[in-house]
């Protein structure tokens, strides 16, 4: 038997989804990366991941900006 899965809170499912995303474009690039490897890597599906941003581009482009925002912050500290 199963455990019933935690929902998460919709800032840390995206901040996951943003993670898996992150790992899934750095690892395959833009073209070769799917929206499903992303939501497989994250534990959700395609269907939420493609619901939570629109669509692929608009993933990568959340994606991007976060670690683009991440090496800011770095270089501040």
């Amino acid at each position: 038997m199963s455990l019933p899965r935690k929902r998460l809170p919709a800032a840390e499912r995206r901040e996951s989804i943003l993670a898996a995303a992150a790992e899934v474009f750095g690892t395959h690039g833009y073209a070769a990366a799917t929206t499903d490897a992303i939501a497989q890597r994250a534990g959700i599906s395609q269907a939420l991941a493609i619901r939570t941003f629109g669509s692929k581009e608009a993933l990568f482009i959340a994606t991007a900006e976060r670690v683009v925002d991440r090496v800011a912050e770095a270089f501040r500290a």
